[in-house]
Protein backbone atom coordinates (compact mmCIF):
# COMPACT_ATOMS: atom_id res chain seq x y z
CA UNK A 1 0.00 0.00 0.00
CA UNK A 2 0.80 3.58 -0.59
CA UNK A 3 -0.96 6.59 0.21
CA UNK A 4 0.05 9.81 -1.56
CA UNK A 5 -0.88 13.42 -0.46
CA UNK A 6 -0.14 16.61 -1.14
CA UNK A 7 -0.60 20.38 0.56
CA UNK A 8 -3.87 20.74 -0.04
CA UNK A 9 -6.10 19.32 2.38
CA UNK A 10 -8.86 18.67 -0.12
CA UNK A 11 -7.27 16.28 -2.54
CA UNK A 12 -5.50 12.98 -2.13
CA UNK A 13 -4.78 9.52 -3.70
CA UNK A 14 -4.25 6.63 -2.59
CA UNK A 15 -3.27 2.61 -4.19
CA UNK A 16 -3.37 -0.26 -2.54
CA UNK A 17 -3.34 -4.36 -3.33
CA UNK A 18 -5.82 -4.95 0.11
CA UNK A 19 -9.49 -5.55 -0.48
CA UNK A 20 -10.02 -4.40 3.02
CA UNK A 21 -8.28 -0.87 2.39
CA UNK A 22 -9.88 -0.56 -0.82
CA UNK A 23 -13.03 -1.24 0.51
CA UNK A 24 -12.23 1.44 3.70
CA UNK A 25 -11.00 3.63 1.35
CA UNK A 26 -13.57 4.12 -0.75
CA UNK A 27 -15.96 4.12 1.53
CA UNK A 28 -14.79 7.12 3.21
CA UNK A 29 -14.85 9.43 0.20
CA UNK A 30 -17.85 8.10 -0.82
CA UNK A 31 -20.78 6.02 1.07
CA UNK A 32 -20.31 2.78 2.64
CA UNK A 33 -19.99 -0.24 0.96
CA UNK A 34 -18.72 -3.50 0.38
CA UNK A 35 -16.74 -5.01 -2.61
CA UNK A 36 -15.82 -8.39 -3.96
CA UNK A 37 -14.51 -9.70 -7.01
CA UNK A 38 -17.28 -11.37 -9.38
CA UNK A 39 -16.98 -14.44 -11.71
CA UNK A 40 -13.45 -16.46 -12.51
CA UNK A 41 -11.47 -13.46 -12.11
CA UNK A 42 -8.27 -13.34 -10.47
CA UNK A 43 -8.70 -12.17 -6.88
CA UNK A 44 -5.85 -10.07 -6.65
CA UNK A 45 -6.94 -6.06 -6.90
CA UNK A 46 -4.65 -3.11 -7.68
CA UNK A 47 -6.91 -0.01 -6.31
CA UNK A 48 -6.20 3.33 -7.23
CA UNK A 49 -7.83 6.62 -6.35
CA UNK A 50 -7.45 10.16 -6.75
CA UNK A 51 -10.23 12.28 -5.28
CA UNK A 52 -11.08 16.01 -4.62
CA UNK A 53 -13.66 17.88 -2.73
CA UNK A 54 -14.67 21.45 -3.24
CA UNK A 55 -17.79 23.65 -2.88
CA UNK A 56 -20.40 20.22 -1.84
CA UNK A 57 -18.50 18.20 -4.80
CA UNK A 58 -16.68 15.60 -4.48
CA UNK A 59 -15.20 14.31 -7.70
CA UNK A 60 -13.02 11.16 -7.83
CA UNK A 61 -11.44 8.62 -10.28
CA UNK A 62 -10.78 4.76 -9.46
CA UNK A 63 -9.80 1.80 -10.95
CA UNK A 64 -9.64 -1.77 -9.04
CA UNK A 65 -7.75 -3.72 -11.65
CA UNK A 66 -10.21 -6.77 -11.44
CA UNK A 67 -14.07 -7.35 -12.22
CA UNK A 68 -15.55 -6.16 -8.62
CA UNK A 69 -19.73 -5.96 -7.29
CA UNK A 70 -20.01 -3.03 -5.25
CA UNK A 71 -22.83 -3.12 -2.81
CA UNK A 72 -23.77 0.52 -1.65
CA UNK A 73 -26.02 1.74 1.70
CA UNK A 74 -28.36 4.15 1.81
CA UNK A 75 -27.42 7.41 -0.07
CA UNK A 76 -27.30 10.80 1.06
CA UNK A 77 -26.39 12.52 -1.42
CA UNK A 78 -26.78 12.40 -5.54
CA UNK A 79 -23.72 9.89 -6.50
CA UNK A 80 -22.80 9.78 -10.73
CA UNK A 81 -20.73 7.42 -12.18
CA UNK A 82 -19.38 7.89 -15.82
CA UNK A 83 -17.11 5.39 -17.27
CA UNK A 84 -13.57 6.56 -18.70
CA UNK A 85 -13.50 2.92 -19.97
CA UNK A 86 -14.80 -0.49 -19.63
CA UNK A 87 -18.40 -0.60 -18.33
CA UNK A 88 -20.38 -0.13 -15.32
CA UNK A 89 -23.36 -2.20 -14.58
CA UNK A 90 -25.80 -0.01 -12.45
CA UNK A 91 -28.93 -1.05 -10.17
CA UNK A 92 -30.98 0.80 -7.56
CA UNK A 93 -34.47 0.00 -6.71
CA UNK A 94 -36.71 -0.20 -9.80
CA UNK A 95 -34.02 1.48 -12.09
CA UNK A 96 -31.28 -0.13 -14.34
CA UNK A 97 -28.71 0.83 -16.67
CA UNK A 98 -25.16 -0.02 -18.08
CA UNK A 99 -23.30 2.53 -18.33
CA UNK A 100 -20.38 3.14 -20.97
CA UNK A 101 -17.59 5.56 -22.36
CA UNK A 102 -20.58 7.01 -24.11
CA UNK A 103 -22.99 7.53 -21.24
CA UNK A 104 -23.31 7.47 -17.14
CA UNK A 105 -25.47 6.71 -14.72
CA UNK A 106 -27.05 8.68 -11.25
CA UNK A 107 -28.14 7.28 -7.97
CA UNK A 108 -30.53 8.95 -5.90
CA UNK A 109 -30.22 9.87 -2.64
CA UNK A 110 -32.49 7.69 0.35
CA UNK A 111 -31.71 4.20 -2.08
CA UNK A 112 -29.52 1.79 -1.72
CA UNK A 113 -27.59 0.38 -4.92
CA UNK A 114 -25.14 -2.34 -6.62
CA UNK A 115 -23.08 -1.81 -9.49
CA UNK A 116 -21.13 -4.57 -11.79
CA UNK A 117 -17.54 -2.90 -12.82
CA UNK A 118 -15.96 -4.71 -15.62
CA UNK A 119 -12.09 -5.80 -14.93
CA UNK A 120 -10.92 -3.02 -17.47
CA UNK A 121 -13.22 -0.30 -15.42
CA UNK A 122 -11.88 3.07 -14.72
CA UNK A 123 -14.43 5.82 -14.40
CA UNK A 124 -15.38 9.40 -12.84
CA UNK A 125 -17.99 9.21 -9.55
CA UNK A 126 -19.55 12.48 -7.99
CA UNK A 127 -20.71 12.74 -5.10
CA UNK A 128 -22.93 16.04 -5.13
CA UNK A 129 -24.68 17.81 -2.13
CA UNK A 130 -28.73 17.56 -2.71
CA UNK A 131 -29.35 20.64 -0.85
CA UNK A 132 -27.43 22.45 -3.54
CA UNK A 133 -29.62 21.10 -6.50
CA UNK A 134 -32.45 21.30 -4.44
CA UNK A 135 -31.80 25.39 -3.87
CA UNK A 136 -31.18 25.82 -7.32
CA UNK A 137 -34.44 23.99 -8.61
CA UNK A 138 -36.33 26.05 -6.02
CA UNK A 139 -34.87 29.34 -7.07
CA UNK A 140 -35.88 28.55 -10.85
CA UNK A 141 -39.66 27.96 -9.83
CA UNK A 142 -39.97 30.15 -7.33
CA UNK A 143 -41.41 27.73 -4.62
CA UNK A 144 -40.22 25.07 -2.50
CA UNK A 145 -39.92 21.88 -3.44
CA UNK A 146 -42.76 19.52 -2.11
CA UNK A 147 -40.36 16.22 -2.93
CA UNK A 148 -36.85 15.40 -3.08
CA UNK A 149 -35.36 15.34 -7.25
CA UNK A 150 -35.49 12.37 -8.22
CA UNK A 151 -33.44 11.32 -11.84
CA UNK A 152 -33.65 8.95 -14.06
CA UNK A 153 -30.70 6.90 -13.87
CA UNK A 154 -29.97 6.88 -17.80
CA UNK A 155 -27.45 9.46 -18.71
CA UNK A 156 -26.96 9.45 -22.42
CA UNK A 157 -24.67 10.93 -24.73
CA UNK A 158 -27.10 11.25 -27.54
CA UNK A 159 -29.82 13.54 -25.82
CA UNK A 160 -28.56 17.15 -26.66
CA UNK A 161 -28.89 18.30 -22.91
CA UNK A 162 -26.57 15.05 -21.48
CA UNK A 163 -24.36 15.57 -24.79
CA UNK A 164 -23.60 18.86 -23.56
CA UNK A 165 -23.42 18.41 -19.80
CA UNK A 166 -20.64 15.20 -20.45
CA UNK A 167 -18.43 17.12 -22.74
CA UNK A 168 -18.76 20.49 -19.66
CA UNK A 169 -16.74 17.63 -17.00
CA UNK A 170 -13.43 18.40 -19.01
CA UNK A 171 -12.31 20.87 -16.64
CA UNK A 172 -13.21 18.62 -13.71
CA UNK A 173 -11.23 16.24 -14.69
CA UNK A 174 -8.10 18.32 -15.43
CA UNK A 175 -8.64 19.21 -11.85
CA UNK A 176 -7.58 15.49 -10.50
CA UNK A 177 -4.70 15.92 -12.39
CA UNK A 178 -3.79 19.53 -11.28
CA UNK A 179 -5.98 20.25 -8.24
CA UNK A 180 -4.47 23.89 -7.42
CA UNK A 181 -6.25 24.68 -10.66
CA UNK A 182 -9.47 24.32 -8.26
CA UNK A 183 -8.15 24.59 -5.13
CA UNK A 184 -6.13 27.88 -5.36
CA UNK A 185 -9.11 29.11 -7.80
CA UNK A 186 -12.54 29.09 -5.58
CA UNK A 187 -14.14 30.95 -8.37
CA UNK A 188 -13.63 28.59 -10.92
CA UNK A 189 -14.66 25.52 -8.48
CA UNK A 190 -17.87 27.42 -7.88
CA UNK A 191 -18.48 27.90 -11.42
CA UNK A 192 -17.74 24.39 -12.51
CA UNK A 193 -20.28 23.06 -9.49
CA UNK A 194 -22.86 25.81 -10.60
CA UNK A 195 -22.65 24.20 -14.47
CA UNK A 196 -22.76 20.74 -13.08
CA UNK A 197 -25.64 21.49 -11.11
CA UNK A 198 -27.58 23.77 -13.91
CA UNK A 199 -26.18 20.79 -16.36
CA UNK A 200 -27.95 18.26 -14.74
CA UNK A 201 -31.29 19.77 -13.86
CA UNK A 202 -32.29 20.78 -17.97
CA UNK A 203 -30.63 18.28 -19.27
CA UNK A 204 -31.89 15.07 -17.48
CA UNK A 205 -35.12 13.81 -17.11
CA UNK A 206 -36.48 14.02 -13.42
CA UNK A 207 -39.52 14.01 -11.73
CA UNK A 208 -39.65 18.24 -11.86
CA UNK A 209 -39.01 18.42 -15.67
CA UNK A 210 -42.28 19.54 -16.31
CA UNK A 211 -42.58 22.31 -14.15
CA UNK A 212 -39.49 22.95 -14.96
CA UNK A 213 -40.26 23.88 -18.57
CA UNK A 214 -44.12 25.43 -17.53
CA UNK A 215 -41.34 27.84 -15.45
CA UNK A 216 -39.23 28.31 -17.86
CA UNK A 217 -42.01 30.08 -20.07
CA UNK A 218 -43.24 32.53 -17.66
CA UNK A 219 -42.72 36.03 -18.22
CA UNK A 220 -40.13 38.65 -17.07
CA UNK A 221 -41.50 42.03 -15.13
CA UNK A 222 -41.05 45.10 -16.92
CA UNK A 223 -36.83 46.15 -16.68
CA UNK A 224 -35.54 42.51 -15.43
CA UNK A 225 -32.83 42.11 -18.30
CA UNK A 226 -31.81 45.79 -17.29
CA UNK A 227 -31.67 44.67 -13.51
CA UNK A 228 -29.71 41.42 -14.35
CA UNK A 229 -27.06 43.38 -16.37
CA UNK A 230 -26.01 45.66 -13.80
CA UNK A 231 -26.43 42.51 -11.30
CA UNK A 232 -23.88 41.52 -13.33
CA UNK A 233 -21.51 44.57 -13.95
CA UNK A 234 -21.28 45.57 -10.25
CA UNK A 235 -20.49 41.59 -9.04
CA UNK A 236 -18.76 39.69 -11.34
CA UNK A 237 -16.85 37.74 -8.79
CA UNK A 238 -20.08 36.36 -7.28
CA UNK A 239 -20.61 33.04 -8.29
CA UNK A 240 -24.31 33.43 -10.27
CA UNK A 241 -26.04 30.53 -11.41
CA UNK A 242 -28.95 31.20 -13.27
CA UNK A 243 -31.51 30.52 -11.43
CA UNK A 244 -30.26 32.98 -8.69
CA UNK A 245 -29.55 35.75 -11.02
CA UNK A 246 -33.34 35.26 -11.99
CA UNK A 247 -34.39 35.43 -8.85
CA UNK A 248 -32.61 38.48 -8.01
CA UNK A 249 -33.92 40.19 -11.41
CA UNK A 250 -37.04 39.00 -10.87
CA UNK A 251 -37.66 37.04 -14.06
CA UNK A 252 -37.94 33.68 -15.07
CA UNK A 253 -35.01 31.72 -16.61
CA UNK A 254 -36.07 31.74 -19.80
CA UNK A 255 -37.29 34.93 -20.12
CA UNK A 256 -33.90 36.15 -18.95
CA UNK A 257 -32.08 34.17 -21.51
CA UNK A 258 -34.66 35.25 -24.02
CA UNK A 259 -34.09 39.53 -22.69
CA UNK A 260 -30.22 38.91 -22.76
CA UNK A 261 -30.22 37.32 -26.63
CA UNK A 262 -32.67 40.25 -27.04
CA UNK A 263 -30.37 43.00 -25.96
CA UNK A 264 -27.22 42.22 -25.50
CA UNK A 265 -26.75 39.23 -28.23
CA UNK A 266 -26.10 36.10 -25.72
CA UNK A 267 -26.99 34.54 -22.23
CA UNK A 268 -26.85 35.65 -19.22
CA UNK A 269 -23.99 33.34 -18.27
CA UNK A 270 -22.04 34.62 -22.16
CA UNK A 271 -22.62 37.96 -20.45
CA UNK A 272 -20.94 37.32 -17.09
CA UNK A 273 -18.03 35.97 -19.01
CA UNK A 274 -17.58 38.68 -21.06
CA UNK A 275 -17.77 40.86 -18.40
CA UNK A 276 -14.75 38.87 -16.62
CA UNK A 277 -13.03 38.38 -19.83
CA UNK A 278 -12.89 42.50 -19.61
CA UNK A 279 -11.62 42.51 -16.08
CA UNK A 280 -8.83 39.33 -17.11
CA UNK A 281 -7.98 42.26 -19.46
CA UNK A 282 -7.19 44.98 -17.30
CA UNK A 283 -5.61 42.78 -14.63
CA UNK A 284 -3.62 41.42 -17.52
CA UNK A 285 -2.37 45.02 -18.21
CA UNK A 286 -2.01 46.36 -14.52
CA UNK A 287 -0.14 43.00 -13.17
CA UNK A 288 3.84 42.55 -13.80
CA UNK A 289 5.25 39.36 -15.38
CA UNK A 290 7.43 39.24 -13.11
CA UNK A 291 4.57 38.54 -10.16
CA UNK A 292 1.65 36.75 -11.88
CA UNK A 293 0.92 34.39 -14.69
CA UNK A 294 -1.71 34.02 -17.40
CA UNK A 295 -2.99 31.23 -15.92
CA UNK A 296 -3.45 32.70 -12.50
CA UNK A 297 -5.01 35.61 -13.50
CA UNK A 298 -7.41 33.32 -16.31
CA UNK A 299 -8.09 31.12 -13.03
CA UNK A 300 -9.12 34.24 -10.97
CA UNK A 301 -11.82 35.23 -12.82
CA UNK A 302 -13.40 31.92 -13.35
CA UNK A 303 -11.33 30.71 -16.57
CA UNK A 304 -11.19 26.89 -16.54
CA UNK A 305 -9.76 26.49 -20.06
CA UNK A 306 -6.84 28.36 -21.02
CA UNK A 307 -6.45 27.44 -24.18
CA UNK A 308 -10.05 28.66 -25.11
CA UNK A 309 -9.57 31.28 -22.49
CA UNK A 310 -6.43 32.56 -24.97
CA UNK A 311 -8.65 31.99 -28.40
CA UNK A 312 -11.50 34.11 -26.83
CA UNK A 313 -9.32 36.89 -25.66
CA UNK A 314 -7.27 36.69 -28.54
CA UNK A 315 -10.58 37.28 -30.81
CA UNK A 316 -11.85 40.74 -28.53
CA UNK A 317 -8.44 42.21 -27.94
CA UNK A 318 -6.76 41.37 -30.82
CA UNK A 319 -3.89 40.13 -28.87
CA UNK A 320 -2.72 36.80 -26.96
CA UNK A 321 -3.03 37.55 -23.28
CA UNK A 322 0.42 36.77 -22.63
CA UNK A 323 1.50 39.46 -25.02
CA UNK A 324 -0.57 41.80 -22.95
CA UNK A 325 0.63 40.50 -19.85
CA UNK A 326 5.09 41.28 -21.29
CA UNK A 327 3.39 44.58 -22.64
CA UNK A 328 2.57 45.85 -18.73
CA UNK A 329 5.13 47.99 -17.60
CA UNK A 330 7.31 48.00 -20.13
CA UNK A 331 9.55 51.19 -20.40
Amino acid sequence: MSMLTRDEPRWSAFETTDWSEAEQYGSSVYFPHTIEPVGREDSSVDFHMESLEFEGVTLGRSSYGTAIRVEIGQLDRYHIVIPIRGSVRNVSGEQSFVATPDSGAIYNPSRSATTWRSKTSEHLAIKLDRVILERELSLILGRRLTAPIVFDMAVRRSTPGARRWLGGLSTLQEGLEDPRILIEQSLLAVELRNLLVLGLLLGQHHNYSGELAAASDRGARPGATRRAIRILEEAPRSPWTVGELAAESGSSVRALQDGFRRTVGMSPMQYLASVRLEHAHRTLREEHADSTTVAAVAHSWGFGHLSRFAAVYLERFGEHPSDTLRASHTP
